[in-house]
């Protein structure tokens, strides 16, 4: 019955996660001030809110810090300046997390293809096609092996590997179009936290006629001709950060496995990541078409204003939680 106790576990929580982004933004960006802007965007997204307020959301910022920690374990095992001894027992200790992180949430499902990605996208300029997928999948295999740990240990516990909360009657088309329509939204949540809530009203598209149908098309045809062109301009980091978003976001797209509360503002906790990186990546091109002396500034000045704008939304949405009736009200 001690309140204060559970959310001082989920504000640390929340801090070693965001000194791991910032870890994790030093190995991938390679620059000190760009990894803190982006550990600095992190630490006060106002999608946070419900994940870090609400007692109930542990297991998102569980899973979430040990996921990073998996993660980060695994580029030092890539770094080819550790001893073979070293980088073995750094990847077993990077499994030995995706396994902590699995017993939290099953988004943690989602590092092997993260790391597959990472290895296809990082692999050297000159590899071939073909090896760059054979090293991914390389890659992803221990995990693979902690995972099938995992299975018999949850059917233990809950009796079953898979459930059904709810059968939506849609058509197959109107079923994926729900899906690219919810994808959609979640990404709008992190571009423009407004309106934020405990409780999402969900309205699934029914037919060809809903213009979210077709919105959602030019949304998807933008992403892949982005992703294209990062391949093309060989920005495999701009790339791989916007996979992190999409690929980490597979497991709440499912429909019939989240209920009837299908949007929820904590199931960004891990995808914002990769969000805060690029935006961070995507700053750092714009500020680099300046003079040299006036990136600082701009930077700085631009930096200030959104972690304003970020902090004050999320001292605005912490009292929600503060009792039932303000909860319920709001």
């Amino acid at each position: 019955f001690n309140a204060p106790a559970f959310h001082a576990i989920s504000l640390l929580f929340h801090l070693l996660t965001t000194l791991l982004v910032y870890a994790i933004a030093c190995r991938l960006l390679r620059r000190v001030v760009p990894a803190a802007a982006a550990a600095a965007l992190f630490a006060l997204h106002p999608m946070h809110t419900e994940a870090v307020a609400w007692a109930s959301a542990l297991p998102e910022l569980g899973c979430a810090l040990f996921y990073l920690l998996a993660y980060w374990l695994f580029l030092l095992a890539e770094d080819p300046v550790n001893s073979r001894p070293r980088r073995l027992w750094l990847w077993a200790s990077s499994c030995c997390c995706f396994f902590t992180a699995l017993l939290w949430k099953e988004m943690a499902l989602t590092l092997p293809l993260v790391i597959a990605v990472h290895c296809l996208l990082f692999s050297p300029k000159e590899s071939p096609w073909r090896v760059r997928v054979r090293r991914g999948l390389r890659a992803a295999i221990p995990y693979g092996a902690a995972f099938a740990v995992y299975l018999p240990l949850r059917w233990h516990a809950l009796g079953h590997l898979y459930v059904t909360q709810r059968h939506w009657q849609l058509a197959p088309g109107a079923y994926a179009a729900t899906v690219l329509d919810l994808g959609i939204q979640y990404v709008r949540a992190l571009l423009w936290p407004v309106g934020l809530n405990a409780y999402h009203l969900f309205d699934p598209v029914r037919s060809f006629a809903d213009p979210r149908l077709w919105a959602g098309v030019l949304v998807a045809a933008l992403a892949a001709a982005g992703l294209g062109y990062a391949w093309r301009r060989r920005a495999p980091l701009a790339a791989f950060e916007a996979l992190w978003i999409l690929l980490t976001l597979i497991p709440v797209l499912n429909l019939g496995a989240l209920g009837r509360n299908v949007f929820a503002e904590r199931y960004l906790y891990l995808p914002s990541v990769g969000f805060c990186l690029l935006a961070v990546w995507l700053a750092d091109r714009a500020l680099s078409r300046l003079a040299a002396s006036r990136r600082a500034p701009v930077g700085a000045c631009a930096l200030i204003l959104v972690i304003a704008l970020y902090g004050a939304r999320t001292v605005r949405r912490n009292p929600d939680w503060r009792d039932p009736y303000t909860f319920f009200s709001t």
